[in-house]
């Protein structure tokens, strides 16, 4: 990344928080966006912005001076958010996007909601001018090591929000990840997890 910062959005979420560490720990260059900066670990040598998505003065404040952004797209009943994020980094000179995307998109008979807005977000960053990557993990356990669903009895291969983040850290910090898409398409384990005995599985 050179003497580039790279901006981190969801900074204290479930998979956000794991690579706020692992680039803290390479002392990259970081600047953090987030709506909670108390839970937050955050060195001196990092720079954190309070706002969010529909906040056009924290997501400047967060673009500015920035070439890559890693971005989590949070709330499909605010897709204008995710337009928010896109135009405020083409505004001031971003020049690559790493986004977290889902796996169900590649699913064609998938059709719920939050399928639909993940695509609707991948397609509009891909029609920009900015360098993207995007990244597909299966499922993740939630960072208390619970998971829920519709489904007491539904059956998923969950990934480690830690592997993920591992992943985000690489494409984040080597070249040669532009216009690329990564997913996960098997799980770890062979075993297949119920939704309700999830709790408490995350080694």
């Amino acid at each position: 990344m050179d003497d580039a910062r790279d901006s981190r959005n969801g900074a204290s979420g479930t998979v956000g928080r794991h690579i706020a560490a692992k680039l803290a720990a390479q002392k990259m260059p970081l600047r953090l966006l987030t709506r909670h900066p108390v839970t937050v670990a955050s060195p001196d040598a990092i720079n954190t912005c309070t706002g969010h998505y529909g906040d056009a003065e924290s997501l400047t404040s967060a673009c500015a001076g920035v070439r890559t952004v890693f971005a989590v797209a949070i709330d499909p009943m605010h897709p204008d958010h995710d337009e928010n994020l896109l135009n405020t980094a083409l505004a001031n000179g971003v020049q690559r996007i790493v986004k977290l995307s889902a796996l169900s998109v590649t699913d064609p008979t998938a059709d719920v909601l939050i399928t639909r807005w993940q695509r609707r977000n991948e397609e509009m960053i891909k029609a920009s001018s900015l360098a993207c990557t995007l990244l597909r993990p299966r499922e993740g356990i939630r960072s208390s090591g619970v998971d829920t669903g519709p489904d007491p009895d539904g059956r998923n291969a969950c990934i480690d929000p830690r592997d993920i983040a591992a992943v985000a850290v690489r494409v984040l910090t080597q070249p040669g990840y532009e216009g690329k898409t990564y997913g996960t398409h098997r799980s770890p384990s062979p075993e297949r997890w119920r939704t309700s005995p999830r709790a408490g599985r995350r080694g």
